[in-house]
């Protein structure tokens, strides 16, 4: 247990300066579904109740938002998952994508019950049920985390195509090894 602080402080200077921001914002995205109430709801009797984005209410977007949270927490933190999930998908070009990727999906689970909210605060009376404003913080951290990751994935996209990247493959045949050998020269 002892040893714990000192490997995680090894794998945080690991990370370059952006990989560090990515997972604090995921940090606080996390700390913003959990604690940050998105409705209110008044009873007859004076009982007030608060709705969350990860709530026992919404189980199947509540189990969506856990899945992409951790997802998105562990491919950005976890060395060998991203190993584990480039070897099993195939997937190995562009780490922003995949985060631009499960944010949308993130923002679209909040889409829905946004829409779901007003649907409902239409049909009953406004004192009753009240969408809070957190709601808008949550879609403007999600909007940031969006437009973040799409401008890595187009800059990683672009310093690629500067330092002409090429991935070869090669087979365990000396043939094939030489023919893309003899590309080069």
């Amino acid at each position: 247990m002892h040893k714990f602080p000192r490997t995680a402080y090894k794998k945080w200077n690991r990370y370059n300066f952006f990989e560090k921001i990515f997972i604090v914002y995921i940090l606080v995205l996390i700390w913003l579904e959990l604690f940050l109430p998105i409705l209110k709801i008044t009873w007859e009797w004076n009982v007030r109740e608060m709705f969350y984005m990860i709530d026992k209410t919404f189980p199947f977007i509540s189990s969506v938002n856990i899945f992409s949270l951790l997802f998105m927490l562990i491919w950005n933190v976890s060395f060998r998952f991203k190993r584990f999930i480039n070897i099993v998908f195939g997937f190995q070009n562009n780490d922003a994508i995949v985060n631009f990727g499960i944010i949308w999906t993130h923002a679209l689970t909040l889409l829905a019950v946004k829409e779901t909210m007003d649907l409902v605060t239409y049909r009953l009376s406004s004192e009753k049920l009240i969408v809070l404003n957190n709601i808008y913080i949550l879609s403007g951290i999600l909007i940031l985390g969006l437009i973040w990751s799409l401008i890595l994935a187009v800059s990683f996209s672009s310093f690629k195509k500067k330092q002409n990247y090429t991935n070869v493959v090669f087979k365990n045949d000396e043939k094939s090894q030489e023919d893309i050998k003899s590309l080069f020269e």
